[in-house]
């Protein structure tokens, strides 16, 4: 026979079993709508330097972005209302988004400090985690309100 005391253990298991399900079931709702584009380098621990080479990967499902080209952009400024620095490819001529990795360099002399990419198009973009750029600033960031500079003279994939 169930005592009292075992229906409330069994009553309250059942609850935090319901309770764990449906975090489950939110958590990969949330991340299959946002998680069709997520960056995976440059992340916290990298550090690009001016006059070396980035290395930007990232995951994308082939099945939403079969045939849809991404720009991939430098950021700085504060998280929460960053500014974009350079343009890592070229406006006129993004890159598939599934092509999942580029390497650009040589890097420009950009002023050291803390930085991101995003990479997508039009309102849907993802954002890498924020990273250490080292240079000594001759390419000056907060000047480029209207005409922005490219982050290198070259990329390749």
């Amino acid at each position: 026979m169930m005592t009292l005391v075992s229906l409330f253990h069994l009553s309250r298991s059942t609850s935090i079993m319901k309770s764990l399900a449906i975090s489950s079931i939110i958590a990969l709702a949330v991340s299959s709508a946002a998680g069709s584009i997520a960056v995976i380098e440059p992340w916290s621990d990298s550090t690009w330097k001016s006059g070396g080479e980035g290395l930007i990967q990232w995951t994308s499902d082939p099945k939403e972005y079969e045939n849809v080209m991404c720009n991939i952009q430098l950021m700085n400024g504060n998280p929460s209302n960053g500014q974009i620095v350079a343009h890592i490819t070229e406006p006129q001529a993004p890159i598939p988004c599934t092509a999942n990795e580029l390497k650009v360099g040589p890097l420009n002399d950009f002023t050291p400090g803390d930085y991101w990419i995003r990479v997508g198009q039009g309102e849907k973009w993802t954002y890498s985690h924020i990273f250490k750029f080292e240079g000594k600033g001759t390419v000056d960031t907060h000047s480029l309100a209207s005409k922005l500079a490219y982050i290198f003279s070259q990329y390749h994939s």
